[in-house]
Order: C-alpha cells, then sequence, then structure tokens
C-alpha cells in the first residue's frame, strides 16, 4: 500500500511538472475535456496536452494558445484527440506573438504572472532606442506613428527643465519648432497642427544637456493611416469586448500607432473599469 502511494505521487508530480502542448485562451459555450476517463469542464487558463480530448458543443468556441504562440480556434463539434490538430505546426503571426506569449507565460509560469505589464514583451521592449536616456517617458516614443489626433507624452515628475525639438532630418538638418517645457507633459498635437505629411526628427532632452539620438515621427495621410491600422487590427483574436480592445491597443502600440493605441486601452478600461492592468495601461496616455 505503501508502495503504491509513493507511485501514486511520482506519477502525479510528473504529470503536473509536463510542459503543457496548449493553454485555453478564451471559451464559450460548453467545453469539456477528457482524460483518462475522467471528464471537466475547460476553463480559460487551463493547460492541454496533445494527448487530451476535446468535446465542443455546437454553439462552443475555444481557442487556444499553441507553444510556439500561435493562437487557433476550435469550433467543431465531437472534436478527437488534440494530436489531430495540424494548425500549430506553423509558425504564428509575428504581429501577435509577443501578445501570445505574455499570455502562454501568465498561465503557464510556476509562481503566478511573471509580468504586471504584458507591455514588457513587446518586441520593441529591449532593443537599442533612439531619445534620451536621461528620461523616461512613460510610454516609448522612439518612433511615432501619427495623423491629427490627441497624443500626451508624459515622464516622471522632475526638478529638471526639459525642451522639446524638432528637426527635418536625424542628424542636422533644419530646426523646425523648440520649445522649453513645464510640467512633466507635452501634448503632441498641439506641436504637430497644420504640419505637412512627411517624416520628422525630434528630442525630448533635459535642457542644457548633450544632444539625444532623435526619435522619428511619421505624419500620415488619413486614407493610408487608416489603412495600417485596420491592418494591424485584422491580426487580433476576438474574444470579450474588454479582453479584445486591450489586445488592439497592444499591438497598435507595439507598432508605435500610439493615438489609436491609448484610444483602445481606454476602451478596454471603461469595460471593465475594475482591471487593474486595463486602468494602469490607459493611465499612461492620460491625465
Amino acid at each position: 500500500m505503501k508502495y503504491l502511494l509513493v507511485l501514486i505521487s511520482f506519477l502525479s508530480i510528473r504529470a503536473y511538472g509536463t510542459p503543457p502542448d496548449y493553454v485555453v485562451y478564451y471559451t464559450t459555450g460548453k467545453c469539456l475535456k477528457k482524460t483518462g476517463g475522467k471528464t471537466e469542464v475547460v476553463k480559460k487558463g487551463d493547460k492541454l496536452l496533445a494527448s487530451d480530448q476535446l468535446v465542443l458543443s455546437n454553439d462552443s468556441r475555444l481557442v487556444l494558445i499553441c507553444k510556439n504562440f500561435k493562437a487557433i480556434q476550435l469550433t467543431q463539434k465531437n472534436l478527437k484527440s488534440l494530436k489531430s490538430l495540424t494548425d500549430c505546426s506553423n509558425e504564428g503571426s509575428s504581429l501577435t506573438s509577443s501578445y501570445f506569449k505574455y499570455v502562454w507565460a501568465e498561465f503557464t509560469h510556476p509562481h503566478g504572472s511573471p509580468e504586471k505589464d504584458p507591455r514588457h514583451y513587446m518586441k520593441n521592449v529591449g532593443a537599442v532606442n533612439r531619445g534620451c536616456p536621461l528620461l523616461q517617458t512613460l510610454v516609448s516614443i522612439d518612433t511615432i506613428h501619427y495623423y491629427n489626433d490627441k497624443l500626451l507624452v508624459r515622464w516622471e515628475p522632475s526638478n529638471a527643465s526639459f525642451v522639446t525639438s524638432f528637426y527635418s532630418d536625424a542628424i542636422d538638418g533644419r530646426l523646425l519648432y523648440t520649445h522649453n517645457l513645464s510640467g512633466n507633459s507635452i501634448r503632441i498635437e498641439n506641436v504637430l497642427k497644420n504640419w505637412d505629411i512627411g517624416e520628422y526628427y525630434w528630442e525630448l532632452a533635459p535642457e542644457n544637456n548633450i544632444p539625444c539620438q532623435r526619435n522619428y515621427l511619421r505624419i500620415w495621410n488619413e486614407k493610408d493611416y487608416r489603412n495600417a491600422v485596420n491592418a494591424l487590427l485584422s491580426t487580433v483574436v476576438p474574444t470579450s469586448a474588454a479582453e479584445t480592445a486591450y489586445m488592439q491597443g497592444y499591438i497598435l502600440e507595439e507598432n508605435h500607432f500610439l493615438v489609436d493605441a491609448a484610444k483602445k486601452y481606454l476602451k478596454a478600461f471603461e469595460l471593465e473599469p475594475t482591471n487593474q492592468l486595463y486602468k494602469n495601461t490607459q493611465a499612461k496616455f492620460y491625465e
């Protein structure tokens, strides 16, 4: 009997420690998992193995994240074994992989969520950035794609005085605008009002500091801007209204469309005002 208990404990630990092949990202309707003769309701965050069997009802929808950070959607009734799925064999979209990498880590990390802010998983984080190392803005301004709307850039309060300057080129070039700033924010729309479509370079730096590598800013025409935003939004996997809006904001921010990213983050927060992540994220864009 003692040997049997030890064996059961060993097998339980081994099963628990087996890396999952899938993580449940979203589910609606009735979805059941069958493992070793045991049937359980599938829930968000569940970890699944390729040997598991799923049974879906007619009105159910299941979104799984593969271990290569690709999302697949299942609606087929009476699906047999996850081994039969081939969708995960292909690489996922590079536009969504960092977000789903966060989701995977959130549900599989042994000590809970490894990061309180999924934006730390963005591909543009940790790269060599332009800008001034002495000034840390609340959102990355290394690159901004812009079209005629409100955009607030904020940084942590400081005793230092700051100046912003806009130029026609990345190095040297014509000085187009310069202004000494008070407080800890700048409204980009006030600077760029009536500016022509094109590419500009700018810096936001402490006054009397060594010149910094300039940030890149592109002003788009309305049609091309909207087409670019819609192309990015088309990669988002729809789930609940709030989570969909948050993922939209994430994809747009990662690709430097900050104006529309802010709007999506705000929408997520308005839909779920008790969600601390949504609250903290939108607060980086709004006073």
